[in-house]
């Protein structure tokens, strides 16, 4: 998506009581990339109005993962404003909702998973998933995580239900019981086996698989390396 950080600040300064907006794009721990809003305004003013307002001028990638409230813009001995002294968001997203507690064993893991995979802290079971950051993948990671607790989700329900108190519900206990104990028995080739000694190869204990990748721009080794020592 493009993304102009100045179309943003014009439209937060649109806002009745707004007298400075400044946006900024910033990267958390997992390498994600979020919007970060800094305003200074006379009076208070909710965040959710403000996500509201914002949401009907811009698209929702456009619109402020965090908002800051500042009593006043750094500026440089220059009179220019100084990025490097703009605070860093403390995992707050302050979405304005008023914070409820988890009512269940349920709720709570999800409150945990959604705390991991979005990095907020202090997440309640009335916050929205898309408001505090979240997106499809992250959607498939909260998916992912829940499993290890024996709960299923959809992606399809979570974006149905972004809001912990309503997603609940459809969330199902799966009951995961491997059996440990020894199974004897003939075992059968599977197709791949079978292919695989039916062509009677001359070294049987040697078998290469191997593939040939092409880039007009090349490669670089370093990363290639890199990559095949994450794997």
């Amino acid at each position: 998506y493009r993304i102009e950080l100045g179309e943003i600040e014009n439209q937060l300064l649109k806002q009745e009581n707004i007298k400075e907006a400044v946006v900024v794009d910033r990267e958390d721990k997992q390498g994600n990339k979020y919007l970060c809003a800094y305003i200074a305004c006379d009076k208070k003013m909710t965040i959710p109005q403000l996500r509201t307002s914002l949401s009907k001028e811009l698209p929702d990638y456009m619109v402020p993962v965090y908002f800051m409230k500042i009593e006043k813009m750094p500026l440089t001995p220059n009179g220019k404003l100084d990025r490097k002294a703009l605070p860093e968001p403390d995992g707050d997203i302050n979405a304005g909702v008023e914070y409820a507690e988890p009512r269940n064993e349920i709720e709570e893991k999800l409150v945990k998973v959604w705390t991991e995979v979005l990095g907020v802290e202090r997440i309640g079971i009335d916050d929205d998933f898309f408001t505090l950051g979240g997106d499809s993948i992250k959607a498939i990671q909260v998916c992912t995580r829940l499993s290890r607790y024996n709960l299923k989700i959809t992606v399809s329900e979570l974006f149905a239900n972004p809001i912990i108190r309503e997603l609940s519900i459809n969330v199902k206990q799966e009951d995961k019981q491997i059996n440990q104990t020894i199974i004897e028995g003939k075992l059968e080739l599977t197709a791949i086996q079978r292919w695989f000694f039916e062509r009677k190869f001359i070294n049987m204990h040697h078998w290469n698989q191997s593939f040939m990748m092409y880039s007009k721009e090349g490669f670089d080794e370093k990363v290639i390396e890199k990559v095949f020592s994450k794997i």
